[in-house]
């Protein structure tokens, strides 16, 4: 697992995602995300995860994050998420907002349902960190 973050609050995410978009094919960058880690399906770059950085000051950018509640603190800071969220298509499209709205740092998570959906972006909504700058 790599970090990815921004304002001090990074999240765990696989080794084989990458920043590079041109390198994935991905589709295009999510609004006005600051940055995007994307996984590469070869096959089909159409259907890539990925977790988008936000750090607030883009217009509308949380609400692209869904209804926001608490989810808990991290570094005493408190966790806003949105509820994780797949698409009926088999497979589908998972996503999931949250963030820590004092720090200006909000992810935006989307895993296809067959890469393990829901799992992968509790394991990374859980990997939340703070390294006590920011």
């Amino acid at each position: 697992m790599k970090q990815a973050g921004l304002n001090g609050v990074s999240v765990s995410i696989p080794d084989t995602w990458c920043s590079d978009e041109a390198r994935c094919e991905a589709p295009a960058r999510v609004g006005t995300a600051v940055s995007m880690f994307w996984s590469c399906d070869p096959d089909d770059p159409s259907r890539s995860s990925s977790v988008a950085l936000f750090d607030g000051s883009q217009a509308g950018a949380k609400s692209r994050l869904g209804d926001l509640r608490p989810a808990g603190q991290v570094g005493g800071y408190k966790v806003l998420a949105s509820t994780a969220v797949c698409q009926l298509s088999a497979p589908g499209r998972c996503s999931q907002g949250f963030g820590v709205p004092d720090l200006n740092a909000w992810f935006l998570v989307t895993v296809w349902s067959d890469q393990g959906g829901i799992e992968v972006i509790g394991r990374i909504r859980d990997s939340i960190t703070w390294s006590g700058e920011g």
